[in-house]
């Protein structure tokens, strides 16, 4: 009888020091909260960020982390730093080791008990932080920002700290199921961050808006509408994704007008000039000048040109663009030139533009430091004698224009 509780004990013994996976499986347990206080059960010594170092019992966590499991277990080691963590926090994680019950986790302190779990790998506490997590996203309140944004970064947060994907779905989930959510949550994230946040909360931000992109452009024309500003970094990332949809082609139409509305009052850059050509490329059937004349290839962005059609003739409207002080670039000449063209109905533009013209446009164009529009917004146009001049002057360490336009095609 002695010799088999020996044997038994033994067996008992060598089984907790090095636990097996489905030993591992087990946890949580009710192991007894009076054990952690108890001092002849301590034999691992666990270091914390300031304070008095914990004390516990290396069975105890083995069974419930595989990493105390490893350093206790197979290097032998009866102390173990978790200096990146606080007292309070390494204080719950025993607790519920101990008791196999995950108590007292809040908004305040999630993040720190999710950081530790995460790195002493505790399987079924990552669950009950994960299940924490989930009430607070799809229990917050469809009006109160604050919950929203506090859901929304620990999202982020995980999902670039410990690169796990399960907390952002949730997030999409819970704030797409509602138009109201998603359109109160995008407009006030984005009246909220700053003008540049990072790439991968705007990313998160249009899966929440899928199938739903116009909720996007409602917030950007009311950042405009409010900042009297052009589009924000943020903005205009967000657009660049949009672009990428036919989604906005057949619908919308008046939040489309809206948007470029504002766009041509906001200040001019040539990002946002190129972005909203982008845009205009996706949109709707084009508009009308004058019942007759396609306004497809005409931005008509920043500047009311409506002042144009008092220019007699061309040179009248070269003296009028190079003193003007609102075309501040060659986007905008341009686009001067192409209205003025086509509020006359002249369906060529070669024959009325003279010889000299392009040159004196580029003469310009270097004499105020300007850049020169882009080989495609040039070639997104009639490939005409124009064109042509404009892209043997402004480019003319490059290939013809003609080799080019072919190349282009290829």
């Amino acid at each position: 009888r002695n010799a088999s509780r020996k044997m038994n004990t033994s067996t008992t013994s060598q089984a907790f020091q090095t636990p097996s996976q489905a030993q591992l499986a087990q946890a949580p347990l009710n192991f007894g909260l009076e054990f952690l206080t108890s001092p002849s059960h301590h034999n691992l010594t666990l270091v914390v960020q300031q304070g008095e170092p914990l004390q516990a019992n290396s069975v105890v966590l083995s069974l419930n982390s595989p990493v105390i499991s490893h350093v206790t277990g197979k290097l032998g080691q009866r102390q173990y730093s978790l200096r990146g963590f606080s007292r309070s926090t390494v204080q719950r994680f025993l607790e519920a080791a101990y008791t196999g019950s995950l108590e007292e986790v809040t908004k305040k302190n999630f993040r720190d008990i999710n950081n530790l779990v995460t790195h002493l790998e505790v399987p079924w506490m990552i669950d009950r932080c994960f299940s924490h997590f989930k009430t607070w996203t799809f229990g917050m309140d469809a009006n109160n920002f604050a919950e929203q944004h506090y859901v929304f970064t620990e999202a982020l947060y995980i999902y670039n700290h410990h690169n796990k994907r399960n907390y952002v779905d949730i997030v999409v989930k819970g704030f797409s199921a509602a138009l109201s959510v998603t359109r109160f949550f995008v407009t006030n994230y984005l009246e909220s961050v700053s003008l540049s946040c990072p790439l991968t909360a705007l990313d998160i931000l249009f899966e929440i808006a899928e199938n739903k992109e116009f909720v996007i452009l409602e917030a950007i024309v009311q950042h405009i509408d409010t900042c009297h500003t052009s589009i924000s970094q943020n903005g205009r990332y967000l657009l660049e994704r949009i672009c990428e949809t036919d989604r906005l082609r057949f619908t919308h139409r008046a939040l489309y007008k809206s948007l470029m509305e504002k766009l041509e009052g906001a200040e001019d850059s040539m990002g946002d000039f190129m972005l909203v050509f982008k845009l205009k490329q996706i949109s709707q059937k084009p508009s009308k000048i004058e019942d007759s004349i396609p306004y497809a290839d005409i931005p008509n962005l920043f500047y009311d040109y409506e002042c144009l059609k008092s220019i007699g003739d061309i040179d009248g409207l070269m003296k009028y663009l190079v003193g003007s002080e609102k075309v501040t670039n060659c986007y905008t000449f341009y686009d001067a030139v192409a209205i003025w063209l086509n509020q006359r109905g002249y369906s060529s533009y070669a024959q009325f533009i003279p010889d000299g013209f392009v040159e004196r446009f580029a003469e310009h164009k270097t004499s105020q430091g300007w850049q020169p529009l882009s080989l495609h917004y040039i070639g997104s146009n009639t490939a005409n004698s124009f064109n042509k001049k404009i892209f043997e002057n402004m480019h003319p360490s490059l290939i013809t224009y003609s080799r080019w336009l072919v190349s282009r095609m290829l």
